[in-house]
């Protein structure tokens, strides 16, 4: 999977993606892509979010304070 998630990657910074910053769904997401971007220095920050499932299955009660965490990452 890693040479389809660079060029996907890639693909995306050449038609516009920000670079100063990504953000990931997903702390085991976050593991490996943080791997790929030390290796190919693509994004200077990576803001890592809980995957939507997760917070689906196990912390609906607190879904506001998610969704306060989505938006702050967006908007940053």
């Amino acid at each position: 999977m890693k040479p389809e998630i660079i060029r996907t990657i890639k693909s995306q910074i050449e038609f516009g993606a920000r670079r100063d910053v990504a953000i990931l769904l997903g702390k085991k997401n976050a593991e490996y892509f943080s791997k790929i971007n030390a290796e190919h220095k693509v994004f200077e920050n990576i803001i890592v979010l809980d995957h939507p499932r997760y917070i689906m299955q196990y912390r609906l009660k607190k879904i506001d304070q998610y969704i306060t965490k989505y938006l702050e990452a967006i908007n940053k």
